[in-house]
């Protein structure tokens, strides 16, 4: 038996996620550093692969402009790195 559709985020629940990750102080990652970089293996990355099941590039693409919008264009471009190779993200 599947997953019930209910049990499962919505795109806005995991871009919400995303800036939630993209707000935390470095010194709350593990050894510092970047929010999305230091995530790049792991829920960052997950989201990104859910994204792209859910709406494709299309859904991805517009993850990272409310990143942009919300957090700056830096955690924009941590948030690219950390999707590398995820669905149809640029490489």
């Amino acid at each position: 038996m599947g997953l019930l559709r209910e049990n499962l985020p919505d795109s806005d629940d995991l871009i919400q996620e995303l800036v939630d990750i993209g707000k935390m102080a470095p010194g709350d990652l593990p050894n510092g550093g970047s929010h999305f970089l230091k995530q790049a293996n792991g829920r960052a990355r997950e989201i990104g692969e859910s994204l792209s099941e859910l709406g494709g590039l299309d859904l991805m693409l517009a993850a990272r402009g409310a990143i942009q919008s919300r957090l700056g264009r830096s955690a924009a471009h941590e948030l690219e790195a950390a999707w590398s190779g995820v669905g149809e993200w640029q490489r």
